[in-house]
């Protein structure tokens, strides 16, 4: 069970991250990388709503 926390995290930052304009992608970007992430990461996913490639990706 120790894999339903980092997916709660993801799950609830993209629903914020996808439901409010985030002040600044840089932001975003790095609250992406500081959430510890499953295998198959919906983070890669998240981050290209978030305006990723602004930030190099």
């Amino acid at each position: 069970m120790v894999l339903l926390s980092p997916l709660k995290k993801t799950y609830l930052l993209a629903r914020w991250t996808l439901g409010v304009t985030p002040p600044s992608p840089n932001r975003v970007t790095n609250t992406l990388a500081s959430v510890p992430a499953p295998r198959s990461s919906p983070v890669m996913v998240t981050t290209s709503y978030t305006g990723g490639c602004s930030s190099g990706w």
